[in-house]
């Protein structure tokens, strides 16, 4: 990942969180009795995954949850749901505003918030470390990038002004109203936190057996 080294991390804007969403259909009336009947039959149950990050969530979760799902690509996040709320696809890992609409049908039930902490705006959904899954724990991020070329002193002023943008309620409020929170970390730190992701999630490739594309 040479091209890394082109850019220069100023700040970070923004996170969305990862749910898994259930299918309706499902039996199963809590996380346990998922967990414990798929772990009865591995590769009986699926989950649909359109991006990168969607498969990995799912790849996450089952290396977190000692179980073992069937993965049914699609090319749309909105062609996956359609698939859960009809019971085709048991499963779908996305972030709560794609999967809103679907929500209001009653057919897909987000059931487990990737992390530690539950969503203000989900607040009776659990966490993954309260139904024991800690592992589960992705976040995909929005960030400020340079060229590395950019001399310091103009990071540093877009740095400020970033900083002081995160911390207005207008700010607070638009992210909200989009379904994000936010991500404030800057600098080094930026970075760190962007090699450490690599890092894991190049880990979570290796243990799936995900092959390059």
């Amino acid at each position: 990942m040479g091209f890394l080294w082109d850019f220069t991390p100023v700040c970070g804007v923004a996170k969305i969180d990862n749910i898994l969403n259930f299918s309706t259909s499902l039996p199963h009336k809590t996380v346990a009795e998922f967990l414990a009947d798929a772990k009865k039959q591995p590769g009986k149950f699926t989950f649909g995954y359109s991006s990168a990050t969607t498969r990995l969530a799912g790849e996450l979760f089952q290396q977190s949850a000692g179980i073992k799902l069937t993965g049914v690509p699609y090319r749309a996040t909105v062609a996956g749901l359609t698939d859960v709320a009809s019971g085709q696809v048991d499963l779908f890992f996305i972030d709560q505003t794609s999967a809103k609409s679907f929500y209001d049908t009653g057919k897909v039930k987000p059931m487990v918030v990737a992390g530690t902490q539950r969503l203000k705006s989900l607040p009776q959904v659990p966490s993954a470390s309260e139904v024991g899954v800690p592992g589960y724990a992705i976040e995909p991020w929005f960030a400020v990038y340079v060229s590395a070329k950019t001399p310091a002193a103009t990071v540093a002023e877009l740095a400020g002004a970033l900083k002081q943008s995160m911390k207005t309620p207008a700010m607070s409020a638009l992210l909200e109203k989009i379904g994000l929170q936010g991500f404030s970390v800057c600098g080094d730190e930026l970075g760190k936190h962007m090699h450490q992701d690599i890092r894991r999630m190049g880990q979570v490739v290796k243990e799936a057996g995900i092959e390059k594309q």
